[in-house]
C-alpha cells in the first residue's frame, strides 16, 4: 500500500527532500507545539497542499509520526470544499482511503476522508451542477471528455443523478447513461445495487447491465433475485442472467448454464455471515467504521447513500438477502427464520435493548407473534446457536405471547426456551424465565428452578452498576476499587478469585469483574475460566488491572477469552476510563443501564410474588431465592413483593424474618401490616416454627403498636397460634365492660341559633 502511495508524492515535496542531507550551519529554531523535534524537513510547508504532500513524503520516508502531525496540520487550516476537491483532483479519493487505514494516522486520515467524501456530496446536491454535466454527454467530443472526466471525479456519487435523469424527461439518450455508468468502474457498484430495488423497470434492467460489466463475483449474489424469483418482469430477468453470464463465465452466450440450484442456499450463508460478524468486507472498507449503505428513495427520484457503523449496515443486507431467498426457495424453512431473527434484531437494538418492543402495524413484534410459536421456537434455536442475544430477546417476547407450556417439552431433541436459560447473556435468561412465567405452567418441567435463581439473582441486585475487585492486597484493592467507582461501578472488594465468582454469580448487578494478575485461591487463568464456564457469569466483561511493565505479557492471554482486556494501572480515574471506555463501548449486547436494571428488578419480584400467590404444588419452589427475598424486605420498591413471596417458603428463618418486620419501627407502616398477615398464614400453613422464647414476645409487640393496621395484623397473628381456653378467658376479661346499653357514636356538635337544620 505504501509503495503505491510514494507514486503520488508531488514535486513541491521531492524538493524539500533535496534539502534533507544538505548541513544547516543556521542556528536550530525552537519546535513549534505538538510538532517533533526532529523534523526532516528544512523548507517548511505553509498551505494546505504543500501540508498534504509533507505528509504523503513522510509516509515514503516510514516517518508515521510527522505524517500524522502533517495531516493535522492541514484539517487546522480548515480547508473549503474547493480545497479539498482540488486535493481529491489532485490525488485520487484511493489515497485518502489508504491513509485512513493506517492506525498511526488515525484520527486525522480518517477526518479529511470524511471531509473529502462530504464536500463531493455538497457539491453533487448543488443546484443545477450535475444535470449540467449530464447535459454535456451530449455535447461535442470535448464536453463529453469533460463531463466524464469529472463525473468519474465523483465516483459514486454521480450514479444517483444519473439514474434520476434515467428516469426523467433528460434529453441524454439511455445508452449514454448505461455507457457513463460503466465508465464510472467499481464505483457505480454499490448505488447500483440500492438501485436493485427500484420500482422502475428502466432503472432496474440498466442497473443490471452495468452491474455485468463492472461486478465481481461476489456482487452477484445481488442478481440471482432479478434473475429468478416470480414476478419480475421479463426485461429485467433477461438482463439479470445476461449480468450473471458475464460474470461467471465472461461470456454473455453463455447465459443457459445459468441456473438457480444453490443460489438461495448461499443467500442464506452471507446473510448468517453478516448476522454472526463473520462477513468479510471487500478491501475497500477495510478498517472502515462506516460502510455505505445505498437504497433506493421514492422521494429523492434515485439512491440514497446512508453511512452506518458496519454492524447496521450487515443487518441491513442480511434482512435483505434473507428476504430474496425466502422468494427464491418457498419450500425453504430457515430463510423465513433468518429473515425474522434479522428484523427482530433490528427492533431490539431500535429499541435501545428496553423492554417491551414496540407494538403497532408493521412493529416486528406483531410480525413475530403472527408467526406463530413455531416460527418463533426456530427462531430462538438459531439464535442461541448463532450467539444473537437481540434475536433471542425478540423471539422470547413473542412466546410470551403465542406460546403455551407445551414449548417446555423436549422437540427433536430440545426445548429452545429452556436452553435460553443456560445462555451466557443475562438478557436472554432473564426473557427465557419471564416468558416461561406468563405461561403459568401447572406440571413439573425441566429448568424450574433455574428460572427462580434467575429472577433471584435479578432482585439481588442494586440499580447501580456495580463490580468486583478481586485482589490479595487489600490496600491496593481499596485504591483499585476506588477508582472503578468513580467511574460508576460501586466496587465490592475480595481478595480470592473463588469468592469473586461467588459474588459475581449470585448478585445480578456486577457488570465488571476486576482481576490483579496476582489474584489467588484461584489464580487468574482458572478464575477467569470459572467464570466464563458459568451460565451466570459468562457474559460479564473481565478487566485485568495491572501494571505497564506486564502488559505484553497479558494482552495475547486476554484475547483467548471473549471480553476480557488489559489495562494499566492509573493514578486517576481518567487515565482508566480513556482505557476502560473504548472495551466497554464495543460490548455487545451493552451493559444494563440503570434505568433497565432497576425495572429487571421489579419484573424479578412482581414474578416471584405472583409464584406465591398461584401456589401450584409441584412446579416452582421458592427456597431457592430466600436469601434474595430476605436482603429485598426493606427495599421500598420491592419489599412488598418479597414478604409475599416469603410466604411460600416453609421455613423457621421465614417466620423470624416477618416478624422482625412487623414489629420493625423503621419499616413503612404498610410493609409491617403485610408482614404480619404474612406471618399469621406461614403459621397456619406451616405451623408455629419460632423458638417458645420468640413466641413469647408477639403480645409484648402488640401491646406497645399504636398504628391499628398493625395492631390488627399482630392480633391474626396470636390467634393464628391457636391460644389455649384460659388464654381467650384472660383476654376477654381484659376487655373493658360496655357504660351503657347505648351504641357509642361519635358526638355531634350542639345546634346553635342560626344553624342550618
Amino acid at each position: 500500500m505504501r509503495r503505491s502511495l510514494l507514486s503520488r508524492v508531488p514535486m513541491w515535496a521531492a524538493v524539500c527532500a533535496m534539502f534533507l542531507s544538505t548541513q544547516v550551519y543556521a542556528q536550530p529554531e525552537a519546535p513549534e507545539s505538538g510538532r517533533p523535534v526532529d523534523d526532516p524537513l528544512v523548507v517548511k510547508p505553509k498551505t494546505i497542499p504543500e501540508n498534504f504532500d509533507a505528509a504523503l513524503l513522510m509516509v515514503k520516508l516510514v516517518r508515521l509520526d510527522l505524517a500524522k502531525y502533517y495531516l493535522q496540520q492541514t484539517l487546522e487550516l480548515s480547508p473549503s470544499d474547493s480545497d479539498l476537491m482540488a486535493l481529491r483532483s489532485a490525488h485520487g479519493t484511493g489515497t485518502f482511503l489508504e491513509l485512513s487505514r493506517l492506525e498511526e494516522l488515525n484520527p486525522p486520515a480518517t477526518q479529511l476522508l470524511n471531509l473529502i467524501q462530504d464536500a463531493v456530496k455538497r457539491q453533487v446536491e448543488e443546484p443545477g451542477y450535475a444535470e449540467g454535466l449530464i447535459k454535456k454527454l451530449n455535447g461535442s467530443s470535448r464536453e463529453r471528455s469533460e463531463a466524464l472526466s469529472e463525473l468519474q471525479h465523483l465516483g459514486s456519487y454521480a450514479v444517483p443523478p444519473i439514474l434520476k435523469s434515467l428516469v426523467g424527461d433528460s434529453l441524454v439518450g439511455r445508452d449514454t447513461l448505461s455507457v457513463t455508468l460503466t465508465r464510472l468502474g467499481t464505483d457505480a457498484v454499490a448505488p447500483l445495487i440500492g438501485a436493485l430495488n427500484s420500482p422502475n423497470q428502466e432503472v432496474r434492467t440498466v442497473a443490471l447491465e452495468v452491474l455485468g460489466r463492472v461486478g465481481s463475483e461476489s456482487d452477484a449474489v445481488w442478481l440471482w433475485y432479478p434473475a429468478f424469483a416470480e414476478g419480475q418482469n421479463p426485461s429485467v430477468q433477461a438482463s439479470a442472467r445476461d449480468a450473471l453470464a458475464r460474470i461467471k463465465y465472461q461470456d454473455v452466450k453463455k447465459v443457459e448454464r445459468i441456473a438457480l440450484d444453490g443460489a438461495p442456499a448461499r443467500l442464506l450463508q452471507i446473510a448468517n455471515e453478516h448476522l454472526t460478524g463473520t462477513y468479510v468486507w471487500p478491501s475497500i472498507y477495510e478498517d472502515q467504521a462506516q460502510i455505505p449503505v445505498w437504497n433506493w428513495s421514492e422521494q429523492a427520484g434515485t439512491v440514497v447513500e446512508f453511512r452506518v457503523p458496519r454492524e447496521k449496515a450487515s443487518l441491513f443486507f442480511a434482512e435483505r438477502l434473507a428476504r430474496e431467498a425466502a422468494s427464491l426457495a418457498p419450500e425453504s424453512e430457515q430463510a423465513p427464520v433468518v429473515q425474522l431473527a434479522a428484523l427482530l434484531i433490528r427492533a431490539v437494538e431500535a429499541n435501545q435493548w428496553n423492554s417491551p418492543l414496540p407494538i403497532g402495524k408493521g412493529e416486528a413484534l406483531d410480525l413475530a407473534v403472527r408467526c406463530g410459536p413455531d416460527v418463533c421456537q426456530r427462531v430462538l434455536g438459531y439464535a442461541l446457536d448463532q450467539k444473537l442475544s437481540a434475536a433471542a430477546v425478540g423471539s422470547l417476547e413473542a412466546l410470551a405471547l403465542n406460546g403455551s407450556p407445551s414449548l417446555l417439552e423436549r422437540r427433536n431433541g430440545r426445548s429452545a426456551v429452556i436452553e435460553a436459560l443456560d445462555s451466557s447473556d443475562q438478557r436472554v435468561q432473564f426473557a427465557a424465565a419471564t416468558t416461561i412465567m406468563h405461561w403459568e405452567p401447572t406440571r413439573p418441567f425441566s429448568g424450574s428452578q433455574r428460572v427462580i435463581e434467575i429472577l433471584a439473582r435479578a432482585i439481588n441486585a442494586e440499580s447501580r452498576t456495580a463490580s468486583v475487585v478481586m485482589d490479595p492486597n487489600t490496600s491496593r484493592a481499596q485504591q483499585t476499587a476506588s477508582l472503578f467507582s468513580e467511574l460508576g461501578f460501586t466496587a465490592s472488594l475480595v481478595s480470592t478469585g473463588r469468592e469473586g465468582f461467588q459474588v459475581a454469580s449470585e448478585r445480578g448487578d456486577i457488570a465488571l469483574a476486576v482481576l490483579h494478575p496476582n489474584v489467588i485461591r484461584w489464580e487468574l487463568t482458572q478464575t477467569i475460566a470459572n467464570l466464563r464456564a458459568d451460565s451466570r457469569t459468562a457474559d460479564i466483561p473481565v478487566v485485568i488491572y495491572g501494571p505497564r511493565s506486564i502488559r505484553d505479557r497479558f494482552n495475547d492471554f486476554a484475547s483467548q477469552f471473549q471480553k476480557v482486556v488489559f489495562i494499566e494501572e492509573g493514578n486517576s480515574s481518567m487515565d482508566l476510563s480513556r482505557e476502560l471506555a473504548p472495551f466497554l463501548v464495543n460490548l455487545n449486547p451493552p451493559a444494563f443501564t440503570q434505568e433497565q436494571r432497576k425495572q429487571q428488578m421489579l419484573t424479578a419480584a412482581a414474578w416471584l410474588r405472583r409464584t406465591a400467590v398461584r401456589d401450584v404444588p409441584g412446579v416452582f419452589d421458592l427456597l431457592p431465592a430466600e436469601t434474595a427475598l430476605v436482603k429485598s424486605i426493606y427495599d421500598p420498591e420491592i419489599g412488598a413483593d418479597a414478604i409475599v413471596a416469603l410466604g411460600a417458603i416453609g421455613r423457621v428463618s421465614v417466620q423470624n424474618e416477618l416478624l422482625n418486620v412487623a414489629v420493625s419501627a423503621t419499616t413503612a407502616v404498610e410493609n409491617r401490616r403485610l408482614a404480619a398477615s404474612q406471618l399469621a398464614f406461614h403459621i397456619q400453613r406451616y405451623g408455629l416454627l419460632l423458638t417458645p422464647m420468640v413466641t413469647k414476645t408477639i403480645p409484648a409487640a402488640l401491646n406497645r403498636e399504636t398504628d391499628p393496621q398493625v395492631r390488627l395484623a399482630l392480633a391474626s397473628v396470636i390467634g393464628s397460634l391457636q391460644p389455649s381456653p384460659a388464654a381467650v378467658r384472660k383476654e376477654l376479661l381484659t376487655q373493658p365492660a360496655s357504660l351503657s346499653p347505648e351504641f357509642l357514636q361519635q358526638a355531634q356538635p350542639a345546634a346553635t341559633n342560626g344553624s342550618e337544620q
